[in-house]
């Protein structure tokens, strides 16, 4: 009998299995909306350091045998060259330039709340799927809730950020990543087993460079050989062996010649890279075999990708550009893989079209009937899987995190514009070129770079300056100085006298205000940028007294005052004082008056990767978090009538920007003493970081209230997208073209 209902049960299970073959397979483009989803996304991970893009070394058993029973697209590109923007483009499906999240990590107050975009989660989560979400950056702090990145999930882990930043970075490996998320799992399945899940799993592996973190013992050493061997110096190699990171950068400190030092550095962090991604792998079989154990694997869509590649300073190019970094747009950091597996797919294909990490959320959509209720950049790769379409993209794109460096592919040609130092685009055939050796660009077809120019010129965002002057009692003047600290000046609407510099950075214009308000814009390309403002107002002083940032007074904002020293001796009783010393270090003092209270700010201008500004000293202040370890910024505040601090670099330098407010304002400039000099009054300089406050970027986004406000104001904000709209002025008379111009209609 026992027999008899175990075959009956076999046969069941068999009819089942059938009848959900045949429901799927009928078309397996259109999947079932319960499908579970896996997304599985590994940080600086270069397509060609897997054997399944061709690697001769064994650096990915387990992606190479999920790459067989899948879809390996193999001219894949990223569309950023640092991880936040990456990440947030593969979970939107936006270009960056949309989604505007160029920084490279996360920093504090830095998420754009409420960004543009939607995210998977939030659409899965709407279909009706459970959202889990592991992130193993080490700097990847919990942030502002309306964040795209942190909307929709049901679960969202990263490191602790209660550890400080060398702890954190010794739990970015694949195992801690697998410690996070099994018990997630282990969660869904004893609780909604039958709620379709969508995990996001973010390894951070490979990054061999990282502080804190080196290749476990059990693979540190298996690409040693072969790494030292190519750049003949296998018998350094053989000393390195059992070594770990730290020990082998002490004995390779002790290396004469700045060449061999460096071909052997580069060759000690290529053979940790393979390491760390044998190691990463490893992580990833074990996660494919615990989706096995849940029936997990073959009924989901699966999808393998990396946020963007690295430059490994070695004989396949990279020039121009850091080892062991993703600063610029070469092969190396760009091509990334992506590897789709759909429910049941037992056979590998492998196609050469163009695709990109923005394609990855389309696919998704389009594969599960999502509703279209946002926009993205991407296409979906359904026609490509189906094999109805040979390309979905006659050109991808790519840009780099500082919003400079834009790149341009087609099936056989890549174009690169630098947008720096005056260094000219470069153009090569990336197919049979991976190195990017021979640039084209003075041989190549006019019409072929004439393409490309266009292409990239039109892809760029622009974004405008608005100055708005009101009139007061008086006829007065200002002259205004805007320079961008990155980008380029695409010209000056209003009528106003100007000039713009000819690198396009830099524009001056003179204003003369009488009994009507003055309205320009200043059109630029390339964001987002610090902007440095100087303004002046001749016969008069303290500017800084009637300029507005939105509708708020600048002086009670977050934007950074540059405070420009004379001659003469400092004010008697300063309210601020900064010191800056020779190695790049700063002391700043505060002497708040009796009965205030004083914020000091000290912060990079950019952030830093290795949280490397230190606290010396400090009297008198309270710092907020832990005043031990080095961070990118620092605030602490005040109420005693003297407090100072002392920070250096510690590692990696960088310009330091330094804000003060006595009881939510700037110090009075009279007040203040910059390395026992007192400072100019009779012009205002500040600057409006790109990267700055949530309360400056809603004060910089939000139009100034024109009916509540005083006379006199010099108002300044900022916003996104063009608003000079296209009209033919042909047939158009001069004053009309005047008027409209004024409004902003025409340039």
């Amino acid at each position: 009998m026992m027999t008899r209902n175990v075959s009956r049960l076999l046969l069941l299970s068999l009819l089942v299995t059938l009848v959900q073959s045949c429901r799927t397979s009928s078309d397996p483009f259109q999947l079932d909306p319960e499908t579970p989803v896996v997304l599985v996304v590994i940080d600086t991970l270069r397509a060609d350091h897997l054997g399944c893009y061709g690697y001769e070394l064994e650096t990915s058993p387990n992606i190479d045998r999920f790459a067989a029973l899948s879809t390996v697209f193999e001219s894949n590109s990223t569309q950023l060259n640092s991880t936040f923007g990456s990440l947030t483009s593969i979970l939107t499906g936006l270009f960056v330039k949309s989604h505007k999240m160029f920084l490279a990590v996360p920093t504090e107050e830095a998420i754009q709340a409420g960004g543009e975009g939607v995210g998977l989660s939030e659409r899965l989560k709407r279909r009706g799927h459970r959202t889990i979400s592991v992130v193993s950056h080490p700097a990847f702090d919990d942030q502002h809730p309306d964040a795209v990145l942190m909307r929709g999930w049901d679960r969202f882990s990263t490191i602790d950020t209660n550890l400080n930043p060398l702890e954190r970075n010794r739990l970015d490996h694949g195992e801690h990543t697998n410690e996070r998320t099994f018990p997630l799992l282990d969660e869904h399945r004893d609780t909604a087993p039958k709620v379709p899940l969508f995990l996001w799993a973010h390894y951070f592996e490979p990054h061999s460079n990282q502080d804190g973190y080196e290749p476990p013992p059990h693979t540190r050493d298996l690409f040693t050989d072969h790494h030292f061997g190519e750049i003949g110096e296998a018998q350094f190699g053989r000393r390195l062996r059992g070594m770990t990171a730290g020990e082998c950068q002490e004995q390779l400190d002790t290396v004469k010649g700045i060449a061999r030092h460096r071909a052997l550095s580069n060759a000690s962090h290529r053979a940790m890279y393979d390491a760390e991604i044998l190691s990463c792998d490893a992580a990833i079989g074990a996660l494919f075999a615990r989706l096995a154990e849940d029936d997990l694997f073959d009924r989901a869509l699966i999808i393998v990708a990396g946020d963007h590649g690295e430059n490994m300073g070695n004989k396949s190019g990279d020039r121009q550009a850091g080892p062991f970094t993703h600063t610029r747009l070469y092969e190396g950091v760009v091509r990334t893989p992506l590897i789709v597996k759909l429910p049941g797919q037992r056979e590998g294909a492998r196609l050469d079209s163009l695709t990109q990490n923005i394609d990855i959320a389309p696919t998704i959509i389009d594969l599960l009937g999502l509703p279209d209720e946002a926009p993205t950049d991407g296409e979906s790769l359904v026609p490509l899987l189906r094999g109805t379409e040979r390309e979905v993209h006659e050109m991808v794109f790519m840009e780099s995190s500082d919003g400079l460096e834009k790149a341009a592919r087609t099936r056989n040609h890549k174009y690169i514009d630098p947008r720096r130092d005056g260094q000219p685009p470069m153009l090569f055939r990336w197919r049979t070129d991976p190195g990017e050796r021979e640039n084209l660009i003075g041989t190549a077809d006019a019409a072929v770079v004439d393409r490309f120019r266009d292409a990239l010129w039109g892809f760029t965002p622009v974004s405008t300056v608005h100055v708005l002057c009101e009139p007061r009692e008086t006829a007065y003047s200002v002259d205004l100085e805007v320079e961008l600290m990155g980008g380029i000046l695409d010209g000056v609407v209003g009528p106003v006298q100007s000039t713009i510099s000819d690198d396009g950075r830099v524009a001056r214009v003179k204003i003369q205000i009488e009994d009507v308000p003055v309205k320009l814009m200043l059109m630029r390309r390339l964001m987002p940028f610090d902007v440095h403002y100087r303004v002046s107002m001749p016969g008069e002083a303290r500017p800084d007294l009637r300029v507005h940032i939105g509708s708020h007074p600048l002086t009670s904002t977050d934007a950074r005052p540059v405070w420009v020293t004379r001659a003469g001796a400092p004010p008697a009783s300063p309210q601020l004082e900064i010191e800056h010393h020779s190695d790049g270090g700063v002391r700043a003092t505060l002497h708040p008056p009796a009965g205030t209270t004083g914020r000091l700010r000290v912060r990079y201008a950019a952030p830093s990767y290795r949280h490397s500004l230190r606290l010396v000293s400090a009297e008198g202040f309270a710092m907020q978090g832990d005043d031990a370890a080095p961070r990118y910024e620092w605030v602490m505040t005040t109420s005693g009538d003297r407090s100072t601090a002392s920070f250096s670099h510690a590692g990696e330098a960088g310009d330091v920007m330094t804000t003060s407010m006595i009881n939510g304002r700037w110090p009075d400039p009279t007040t203040v003493a910059v390395d026992g000099r007192p400072v100019r009054t009779d012009r205002c300089e500040f600057v409006i970081p790109a990267r700055s406050s949530r309360r400056l970027r809603t004060q910089i986004a939000t139009p100034p209230d024109e009916t509540a406000a005083p006379t006199g104001r010099i108002i300044i904000w900022q916003s996104a997208g063009n608003p000079v709209t296209s009209i033919d002025t042909t047939k158009l008379d001069a004053e009309t073209i005047r008027q409209l111009q004024e409004l902003g209609y025409v340039r």
